[in-house]
């Protein structure tokens, strides 16, 4: 989800005129008429489901359907004082909406926009703003008894094999590999650097990362101490195999981070063995799944566009 957006207590007129226009999983605009629609609460349940089992997202009530290219374009406003009485719409639907999926949703912010130079809105009508936020007691089931996404503009339900993958997501780490190839220009050590950070709140007691490394990387051919040259399966490529772990240290807390480095020594130029072009690896954090990457070696090699050294773990 787009996380540079401003709190929508700061959301004005001139704000949401200029939201992007687009199909995004984290913004839908709804016109007026929406709240009248028969079908508004199931509906309504349906966004609720998506954004809670997901990154969560917003829904803006009052805009007219919006076109690619196009401005946003205001109708004439949500009545902000039907269904909720004295107390208003704003009112009601704080009290209906946590109870429009099962379990019911624990957060969720309401907004409301309104003109006080009368311009756009007559008096008591406006815009409601909806912030869903992604929930820790996900997955959320809709008044459908289904569970969705959102996919662009679009909602879709979701399988049983995904219900088990959100299920995990509280239970498992989810983390970030990032590798770093260092070749010393002023004859110190060169470095490969390994470092996963924990983007969840979950504690990971044991993490390894299982890395394919190129045998010569621009023509130079490097020895790493403790490995070998191994055949990838296809009998012709060889790479060499690195694990990075934290076997000895301590466990990696949540939006916690662990950084290794590795020494090699370039023993020659001008190899000509066959060898990837890029780094391969697999993550592995506690009963998560694996995580997965390559990374390019003018990736890789770009060590100067980031600071290694700024962790909160390191050997």
């Amino acid at each position: 989800m787009n996380t540079q957006l401003k709190d929508i207590s700061q959301w004005d007129l001139d704000y949401v005129r200029g939201l992007p226009v687009g199909e995004f999983d984290w913004l839908d605009f709804k016109d007026s008429r929406w709240v009248d629609n028969g079908k508004f609460l199931d509906e309504l349940s349906e966004y609720v489901s998506a954004f809670a089992n997901y990154d969560g997202g917003f829904l803006v009530l009052g805009i007219r359907n919006p076109h690619g290219g196009k401005p946003l374009e205001l109708d004439e406003g949500v009545d902000l004082n039907k269904k909720g009485g004295k107390q208003g719409l704003k009112s009601w639907l704080e009290d209906i909406i946590p109870n429009l999926t099962d379990p019911s949703i624990p957060k969720l912010n309401i907004h409301v926009v309104t003109d006080p130079a009368g311009n756009s809105f007559s008096s008591g009508r406006g815009l409601i703003v909806i912030h869903i936020p992604p929930s820790d007691v996900a997955p959320h089931q809709a008044n459908d008894k289904k569970y969705y996404t959102r996919i662009g503009s679009k909602l879709n339900a979701i399988g049983h094999r995904a219900v088990l993958d959100i299920l995990n997501r509280k239970q498992n780490p989810k983390v970030k590999t990032e590798i770093y190839v260092n070749f010393n220009q002023l004859g110190g050590e060169n470095n490969i650097f390994w470092r996963v950070t924990n983007l969840s709140n979950v504690f990971a007691r044991y993490v390894m990362t299982r890395m394919e490394l190129p045998v010569h990387i621009d023509g130079n051919f490097i020895e790493i101490p403790g490995t070998t040259i191994e055949l990838l399966d296809d009998g012709k490529t060889k790479v060499r195999r690195l694990t990075g772990s934290n076997h000895s240290d301590q466990p990696l807390f949540p939006q916690g981070v662990i950084t290794k480095k590795f020494n090699f020594v370039c023993t020659g130029r001008n190899c000509d063995l066959l060898t990837p072009t890029s780094i391969r690896y697999q993550t592995f954090a506690d009963n998560m799944p694996p995580e997965e990457g390559i990374i390019p070696i003018e990736d890789a090699s770009s060590l100067t566009r980031k600071k290694v050294s700024d962790t909160k773990q390191t050997e």
